[in-house]
């Protein structure tokens, strides 16, 4: 079970997820969280949690899924 949030910066306790606006007017969820006391901007709260002992575990951000190789095109 996860410690309570507590923030490395300015001690909240509470972190929300960033969303960007979207040219359309829509918000998009992404990857990344921010402390609602001082906005620090962060991928990981396990990591980023100052109730945490020792160093910090992040998971880190997973790596995006390889291309597909593409045939290699040739003039006629």
């Amino acid at each position: 079970m996860p410690r309570a949030f507590r923030c490395l910066v300015c001690g909240s306790n509470t972190y929300r997820r960033v969303h960007a606006p979207r040219p359309d007017g829509q918000k998009k969820e992404t990857f990344l969280h921010e402390c609602a006391g001082c906005s620090a901007v962060f991928l990981d709260p396990v990591a980023f949690n100052a109730n945490e002992p020792g160093p910090p575990k992040s998971r880190g951000a997973s790596a995006p899924e390889p291309l597909p190789e593409m045939p290699e095109l040739r003039r006629r």
